[in-house]
């Protein structure tokens, strides 16, 4: 029983830990391309945080209509909280960033 339970407890932090570094990836990815301050990468990590939380929410309901279009609103509220903790210059910057990756 125990082996079974440390195996579990294995494979869970074998798959959270690159996650957590793509995270952290992407965090650094934004401090370097829109200049984030340090109060504003304190933000965004939240803003990731709970984004994530509320996507493995969403997962762990199961396969369901709407899911797609939940996941889709989550993700547009994380871009808008986003958008408001940057200044305009950012912003303008995050916006070309994003439209380049819509073509």
């Amino acid at each position: 029983m125990i082996r079974r339970i440390l195996t579990v407890v294995v494979l869970c932090v074998s798959l959270a830990v690159p996650a957590l570094a793509a995270k952290g990836s992407g965090v650094r990815k934004f401090q370097k391309t829109l200049g984030l301050t340090s109060d504003q990468t304190t933000q965004l990590q939240s803003l990731l945080t709970e984004r994530d939380r509320q996507l493995a929410a969403l997962n762990a309901a199961g396969k369901g209509k709407g899911q797609k279009k939940e996941a889709r609103a989550i993700k547009e509220q994380f871009r808008s909280s986003f958008r408001a903790i940057l200044t305009p210059e950012q912003a303008e910057r995050f916006a070309q960033r994003t439209e380049g990756k819509k073509k």
